[in-house]
């Protein structure tokens, strides 16, 4: 979860979550958890599919290809504006964001790239408490996204990512691009 009480260690996240305020998506509601579970992925995305409502986003993303939080975030905000906008390529935001995050127009792309593979070491991502709480049953493992700069490094080479400096700077300008591309 987004916790606006501590500060922002890190600019970008500020500015996404300004934006974010300023388009009303309210941040605080946001949960981003490195999870496990002895389920496999199939039974896992089964049981986020079957609790997700309307207006509800629940995705979950292979580990080893999410840069760090602001990179769910990032695709998060992009996909909620694209759907606002009519400027999306699938028709929901948990879809549309899974699209952002893997910086690609094809759904079967996105899937491969960072959609889970398995209940081993994966990320979960909701704007619900609801949806986290009744999906925690199912959680062996479940901890704050925390990363480390070998982590955001080997993340952003499995994503075709050059880290200039900030890794949260270039994971939002990569996925802006990425959209731009045909």
């Amino acid at each position: 979860m987004v916790n606006r009480a501590e500060p922002v260690q890190n600019n970008k996240l500020a500015t996404q979550i300004a934006i974010m305020d300023a388009l009303a998506v309210d941040t605080t509601r946001l949960i981003v958890r490195l999870c496990s579970s002895n389920l496999g992925a199939e039974e896992l995305l089964a049981r986020i599919n079957g609790s997700k409502g309307k207006n509800i986003v629940a995705q979950l993303f292979d580990y080893g290809a999410v840069i760090n939080s602001t990179h769910l975030l990032g695709a998060y905000l992009n996909a909620v504006t694209a759907m606002d906008s009519g400027t999306c390529i699938s028709n929901s935001v948990s879809m549309e964001m899974l699209l952002f995050a893997a910086m690609t127009k094809q759904i079967s792309d996105a899937i491969d790239r960072i959609g889970i593979k398995s209940g081993d070491k994966f990320v979960f991502f909701s704007n619900d408490m609801k949806t986290y709480n009744k999906f925690k049953e199912a959680l062996k493992t479940d901890s704050e996204l925390k990363t480390t700069r070998s982590h955001e490094l080997a993340a952003a080479s499995r994503l075709r990512v050059k880290l200039n400096g900030s890794a949260s700077e270039s994971v939002l300008q990569a996925m802006a691009m990425a959209r731009l591309r045909d």
